[in-house]
């Protein structure tokens, strides 16, 4: 099992007792730096920020580098007979 995948579900076991201490007035720094220290956890504060953030929002997957939303991506079209004006 990838590094990713492993603390994503490190994350989501943890994830009901997360929300619970959350509601109690617990930070997620100071959550994370107790599950760091007794060895529940092997990712970095920031992967676990984005991991209890995704599945807050019920997202499948982290969020990572997106496309922002609005600008429509380019797509490549082959064209085997060329324009002559494409050309010049």
């Amino acid at each position: 099992m990838s590094k990713r995948a492993q603390a994503r579900n490190d994350v989501v076991l943890r994830l009901a007792e997360i929300e619970d201490q959350s509601k109690k007035g617990w930070s997620l720094r100071a959550m994370w730096k107790v599950l760091k220290e007794n060895g529940e956890l092997c990712c970095a504060y920031s992967t676990f920020v984005k991991h209890v953030q995704a599945l807050r929002n019920g997202d499948s997957q982290p969020r990572g580098k997106t496309e922002p939303q609005g600008k429509k991506s380019k797509q490549f079209t082959w064209n085997p007979v060329p324009d002559k004006e494409d050309l010049i």
